[in-house]
């Protein structure tokens, strides 16, 4: 193993091959851009690329290169830094990564350092497709770098709830699944979704197949240098490559964000007292570009794991999170709304049901009759309905990460590393992460322009005052309801119970 003590992360990847799958996902094309700015003497990056909704892999990542997300690298390093990302035509669901026996030979002579990042993340995902993807989709990768002629370090990034069956504290380490992987893959292969007796314990398939591919890793990874990395829920950046960057898909917890700016979202089904842990997309990414240094640095190969969470560093709870988004969608709103932005938790379902029902679906129901533009809010709010149970489990509970292997790798950097690639969520202030967020959420997502900032906040002061009307004349209309029935006094008593009670509700 070559040594790599008094060399700088930067240095490291200095004429360097690097492979990455993922690239075109979230946290992989966030990655992507971070390494080709802060280590520019990379020497080529290839991206595994698959077809997708008629693009091909040449198309889909001309799109991806066009992205405002590499903005700051063509204007620092210019335009022909995208020169180095080469495009691979894989899939990293298809056997041998669907790899043409050209490109393979290419990445085996190459390739020093891997960063395995593509997954399926839908907690919906059925067995045999998460299975296919998130446990054979890493065995492919791992054969692939035993083919390597110069791999010094494979980066699989996995997730910080792949052991949230753990009710202890979580170190960094590889827990053992309750099945060996072999036997859910010949589970699958021969019983189909039968076997999804298998995930026992687990809340979804993903976080189940995560396990069983960290299994596979530990079990099967030989001599292979690997680091693993389990970001907890990713939220867009703090400050690289701009703050608040999240593109144009809203992604985790953002997606919150992005219907509850336009006040279609108004029932999070969450314990305000948990804690939220979330982490900035660029912090994860830093700590992916440290980690394969840090494994390649150690003369011993071995499997590190290090966690990507804020909870313990950092703490912020569901209920403060979900007070700062509203906040922040508030403060810096969208042109156009169908309601005065607003959310708060809910934790019992019958209460969450209720909330959902004359909150959101009930107004879906009108605008659909009202307008054909609101065709698609239905759908919408049903998906939202499907989502909700699905994040219930994760937003209910409490975890301990524990991160000394994290905490000492941040030890073992120079004040130079530490500064470029800084991956402490202690660094990061909640309100202000959520307020970049929302204002890049208007940008990439919603298409509104910076400069319609002022139109849009004159517009939220009105739809304050639309807000708050509409209470005053819910209590008048039960007020009268009711007076014909129980006299004028006790009618509007009974009708301002009824509408405290929709306000708390």
């Amino acid at each position: 193993m070559a040594e790599f003590d008094g060399q700088s992360v930067t240095e490291f990847f200095t004429g360097r091959h690097v492979f990455i799958t993922g690239a075109t996902g979230f946290l992989g094309s966030v990655l992507l851009e971070k390494l080709l700015r802060s280590c520019p003497k990379v020497n080529t990056v290839y991206v595994l690329v698959r077809g997708r909704k008629g693009k091909d892999a040449a198309s889909r990542l001309m799109n991806l290169l066009q992205s405002p997300l590499f903005d700051r690298l063509k204007s620092e390093q210019g335009p022909d830094a995208l020169r180095k990302v080469v495009g691979v035509t894989g899939d990293v669901s298809s056997p041998d990564l669907g790899l043409n026996e050209a490109d393979r030979r290419l990445l085996s002579s190459t390739v020093s350092v891997v960063f395995h990042a593509a997954a399926t993340t839908n907690f919906n995902s059925t067995l045999e497709a998460a299975v296919r993807t998130n446990l054979l989709g890493t065995k492919s990768v791992l054969n692939l770098c035993r083919e390597m002629e110069r791999l010094v370090a494979l980066v699989y990034v996995s997730t910080a709830f792949c052991n949230c069956t753990v009710r202890d504290v979580i170190s960094e380490q590889v827990y053992p699944s309750a099945w060996p992987p072999d036997h859910v893959v010949q589970a699958v292969q021969n019983e189909g979704e039968m076997a999804i007796r298998l995930v026992g314990g687990h809340p979804n398939t993903y976080s189940f197949t995560k396990q069983l591919a960290e299994n596979v890793l530990q079990i099967e990874r030989g001599q292979l240098p690997i680091a693993i990395v389990r970001p907890s829920i990713v939220l867009g950046a703090w400050e690289e490559p701009a703050p608040g960057w999240v593109d144009n898909v809203p992604n985790g917890a953002y997606g919150f964000l992005a219907g509850a700016s336009k006040g279609v979202f108004r029932v999070a089904m969450a314990d305000p007292s948990m804690p939220a842990d979330v982490i900035p997309c660029d912090l994860v990414a830093n700590l992916l570009i440290v980690s394969a240094w840090s494994v390649a640095k150690d003369k011993e190969p071995g499997l590190q794991v290090f966690h990507a969470t804020s909870g313990q560093r950092n703490p912020i709870s569901w209920g403060e999170y979900i007070r700062a988004a509203i906040h922040a969608v508030r403060a810096h709103p969208c042109q156009t709304v169908l309601w005065y932005p607003g959310a708060k938790c809910r934790v019992h379902p019958w209460r969450v049901f209720i909330a959902m029902m004359l909150l959101q679906i009930f107004p879906a129901f009108v605008l659909k009759g009202l307008s054909r533009k609101s065709g698609m809010l239905l759908p919408l709010q049903r998906r939202y309905w499907r989502g909700i149970q699905h994040v219930r489990y994760f937003t209910t509970r409490r975890w301990h990460f524990d991160l000394t292997c994290t905490n000492r790798l941040a030890e073992r950097l120079s004040p130079e590393d530490r500064a470029t690639f800084p991956f402490d969520a202690a660094e990061v202030h909640w309100p202000t992460c959520l307020e970049r967020g929302a204002l890049s959420m208007r940008v990439h997502f919603h298409n509104e322009s910076p400069d319609t900032l002022p139109a849009a906040r004159f517009n939220m002061a009105v739809w304050w005052w639309i807000h708050v009307i509409a209470h005053v004349c819910l209590l008048l209309l039960l007020s009268l309801m009711f007076a014909p029935l129980a006299g004028t006094s006790t009618g509007f008593i009974i009708a301002s119970v009824i509408t405290l009670f929709f306000v708390w509700l």
